[in-house]
């Protein structure tokens, strides 16, 4: 059983045989009590402790609590960070060792260690959804306590009154006063409970739903990662002898490929949680009409009737029936007929009647102050029996038809009842009338300093950057994706996605050379011819960007953070092998979701040199000296593959990438544009402009006798 920390003990079982049952009980229980109750002269935390003259605090402390869920959060959203730091670290180490398997697996393993991270990201966020519902309990208790004061405030001063000045024709006034103030403060109270009950089990509802989330989410991953450590083989070797080759690489892909089929079929297995139905703003309970039904009168000094409520009381859907045992019933404003003694009401049980019989008394007998208060408490008697939670006050007009008269009337006033409402009327328009006119507003700044309001202000600030996007409600996102884009085979589909492309990168003797075209097409038109390519992550390092250029500029621009914050926590630059495998980690926890990614990472840094990476939408990364991606790679290909070696000089590097981007869009009709060129140096890259391919398209015809399709002679 669980219990409170300071409770935990070591003691044996005969020292603590009833020690488990006081922890299970409430972790309140951690005092010393003797078998009469608590230790004297100490302040139990029971329920009865926070009654009375504590009640004010209570939104305060639910606030703390709410500031310390806060923290918690925090510490899961950095220990999510940090295990896909870990992650990271493990695979470049990996890689380093020179050890086939160690380099596999533990790139394998990081990427187990990176979803690890992102389910403990994924809880933090859950846990945040559940802080926002306590928040709701926290705003009502503040709404409150403003009729807590005004109802004190004004029962102070009738004490005052009457210990001074017993004969004051203000105490009437007074007397009034503190009617409607207790009942506005009965509805907020009302408001406060059912709140409180329902806000409370669906927070913790889904606290602990996502906590059962994470823990089989993670058990799956944890036993995937064992399946992984069986494929490396420990066994000591001889000095001087080499160990064979690994062999298990598929069979690693193949236990990530089950890990993430076996989280994707995960299904939330518990028992299910009742929580009531969505409380609305004035939150008490009626039966039959509601507030949002028709209301209208046909003449708005309607009298309506209610009655008597006692033990013998029963209520069906039908018609009802007063009937009065004695005279001498008391007449309550706005036609309300409460009648003493012996009276009963007795439900006739037939449907489709739609109005109440009521029995008038004409004679009224007591105070306003008396009767208001006896139809309040008559009111509030009445509801607690009606299940029913009622729509809530939508505009002035529905608060004016309900809104009840709680005038004064002369003893000797006669009533007649002119017409009767459309609908049944009775205690529910009692209670109605009375939500519309003594309830508050659920979110007020009142009762507290501004300094406290600031404070709490900077608690609901909006979260970091999430990775947690939402996907489209279909089992296959990646399938509808394609069913509602245009993939070369649909042309005619809604939405059309910029794409068509030519990017190259190679590596030679004096850094890395980058060279993209500059054409967006959208479907089977030319959108843009100055798209920016080369995305600059930092001062030395690039990346490109073929697919989709919302997915490309989006993660290589996330990238660049990631790497800036790897800058400052380390204190050193970031390798190319570091900055392209968190990439991949990225991406590959979207895959087939419908990214559209094919994008390279080059760079030079002291201790890898030039280091080109290639990494795609589904998480592939390769270590290359020479890519080409997109629409145009076949030409660039071409290009590239006749005339590249490692010795070339900057000018013919810097020449073969110009010529290479030349050849695809003289050929591919999803390239063109401009040539933007790029040279990566272990000091930083250079850019070596931004030109349109038309006079270098000439340029090359004319001195070199290329392209010799097209004639120089229009």
């Amino acid at each position: 059983m669980f219990g409170h920390r300071k409770s935990w003990s070591t003691a044996s079982v005969s020292e603590s045989k009833f020690f488990p049952l006081n922890r299970a009980l409430s972790i309140r229980s951690g005092g010393n009590k003797s078998q009469g109750g608590s230790a004297g002269g100490s302040r139990g935390f029971t329920f009865s402790s926070l009654r009375g003259a504590g009640q004010p605090e209570l939104s305060k402390k639910l606030y703390r609590l709410i500031k310390t869920e806060n923290s918690v959060i925090g510490a899961y959203e950095a220990a999510g960070k940090e295990r896909l730091n870990v992650g990271t670290q493990l695979s470049d180490w990996g890689e380093q060792t020179g050890d086939d398997a160690v380099s596999e697996l533990s790139d394998k393993i990081g990427v187990l260690l990176s979803e690890l991270g992102e389910q403990e990201d994924s809880y933090a966020h859950n846990l945040d959804d559940a802080r926002s519902i306590l928040k709701t309990i926290r705003n009502t208790e503040k709404s409150v306590q403003p009729s807590r004061d005004n109802r004190q405030k004004i029962q102070d001063e009738i004490h005052k009154l009457k210990m001074k000045e017993p004969e004051n024709t203000r105490l009437v006034v007074l007397e009034q006063e503190l009617v409607r103030a207790e009942a506005e403060n009965l509805v907020a109270e009302a408001q406060l409970t059912n709140i409180t009950r329902q806000k409370l089990k669906e927070a913790y509802a889904q606290e602990f739903a996502a906590t059962i989330e994470r823990a089989e989410k993670q058990i799956i991953l944890a036993r995937h990662g064992r399946r992984m450590l069986n494929l490396l083989d420990d066994t000591p070797v001889i000095p001087g002898d080499t160990r064979a080759q690994f062999e298990h690489g598929n069979q690693a892909r193949q236990i990530l490929t089950d890990a993430e089929e076996d989280l994707r079929d995960w299904r939330f297995e518990a028992d299910d949680v009742p929580v009531s139905d969505q409380i609305d703003s004035n939150l008490m309970p009626t039966s039959g009409r509601g507030i949002g039904a028709d209301t209208s009168y046909e003449d708005e000094e309607t009298l309506q009737t209610i009655p008597s409520i006692n033990d013998t009381q029963s209520r069906t859907q039908g018609n009802y029936e007063t009937t009065q045992a004695q005279k001498g019933g008391t007449y309550l404003p706005h036609g309300t007929t409460l009648v003493g003694g012996g009276s009963s009401l007795r439900a006739n049980g037939k449907s489709g009647a739609s109005k109440p019989r009521a029995t008038f008394v004409d004679d009224v007998d007591t105070s306003t102050a008396t009767r208001e208060r006896a139809e309040v408490h008559a009111c509030c008697d009445a509801s607690s029996r009606l299940p029913k939670l009622q729509q809530p006050i939508t505009n002035d007009a529905q608060q004016r038809k309900l809104r009840i008269n709680l005038t004064t009337t002369s003893p000797s006033q006669n009533y007649t009842r002119k017409h009767i409402p459309r609908q049944i009327g009775g205690t529910d328009d009692k209670m109605d009338s009375l939500v519309a006119r003594y309830s508050r507003p659920m979110f007020e700044n009142e009762g507290y300093a501004k300094e406290q309001q600031e404070e709490m202000e900077l608690v609901q600030e909006v979260p970091a950057l999430s990775l947690k996007f939402a996907m489209p409600p279909v089992a296959q996102p990646s399938s509808w994706l394609r069913a509602a884009t245009d993939d070369y085979s649909n042309p005619n589909c809604p939405i059309k996605i910029a794409h068509g492309t030519t990017t190259l990168a190679f590596r030679f003797q004096g850094g890395i050379i980058v060279a993209t075209d500059s054409r967006a097409t959208a479907g089977n038109w030319i959108a843009s011819q100055t798209v920016k390519k080369v995305i600059e992550i930092n001062n030395s390092l690039l990346g490109t960007m073929a697919g989709g250029a919302a997915d490309c500029q989006y993660w290589l621009a996330y990238l660049g953070m990631q790497c800036r914050l790897h800058e400052l926590r380390q204190k050193r630059r970031i390798t190319v092998a570091a900055a392209s495998k968190i990439l991949a980690n990225i991406v590959y926890s979207y895959k087939g979701m419908g990214l559209s990614m094919g994008t390279m990472c080059a760079g030079v840094t002291p201790s890898e040199g030039p280091a080109l990476y290639y990494i795609d939408s589904d998480g592939t990364r390769l270590a290359g000296n020479l890519f080409c991606v997109g629409s145009g790679q076949t030409f660039a290909y071409g290009v590239l593959d006749a005339e590249y070696r490692y010795d070339l000089s900057e000018e013919e590097a810097l020449e073969l990438g110009r010529r290479s981007i030349l050849a695809a869009t003289h050929r591919d009709a999803y390239s063109g544009g401009y040539i933007n060129l790029y040279h990566v140096k272990e000091e930083g890259w250079v850019k070596h402009g931004f030109n349109d391919t038309n006079p270098i398209f000439w340029k090359t015809k004319l001195e070199k006798g290329e392209f010799s399709n097209v004639t120089s002679e229009l």
